[in-house]
């Protein structure tokens, strides 16, 4: 976090442009990933940065920081509305690894290639009544 506050202090922002869907529609002041321009510019290696350093610093700057991380909560919530009415276990054994993905790359990679949007979407399709026992109500 460090580090991007650092750099972004003094460059541009990304407006979001590290999002691959909208790139066509921002224009992005770097050419490369954002863990190459960071490598470059701090010798540090190639690292990737948690949503709020992505989502937050990098894209809107420190000041709208919070409302970015804000959006990036509500997509969570959102997340955690569709696996309403399933087990506690079950959602906590098959999210588990999740909350240390967040805090190693940013949500719209999470939700891409890390596979949380199709979690979110199996957690919407399960059908509830396979964990029903003997017409209790899940746990």
């Amino acid at each position: 976090m460090d580090v991007y506050s650092d750099f972004f202090s003094r460059h541009d922002l990304t407006y979001f442009c590290h999002i691959s869907a909208l790139k066509p529609f921002v224009s992005c002041p770097y050419s490369d990933q954002l863990s190459l321009v960071m490598e470059r510019a701090y010798n540090l290696g190639n690292f990737n940065a948690s949503l709020f350093a992505t989502e937050g610093i990098a894209s809107v700057g420190l000041l709208f920081a919070p409302l970015a991380t804000f959006a990036c909560g509500l997509v969570i919530a959102l997340g955690n509305g569709l696996s309403a009415g399933l087990p506690g276990r079950f959602v906590l054994i098959s999210g588990a690894v999740f909350p240390q993905i967040l805090l190693n790359v940013p949500l719209s990679v999470a939700s891409v290639s890390h596979g949380l949007a199709i979690l979110f979407l199996l957690w919407y399709i399960t059908p509830r009544a396979i964990f029903e026992q003997d017409g209790a109500a899940p746990t």
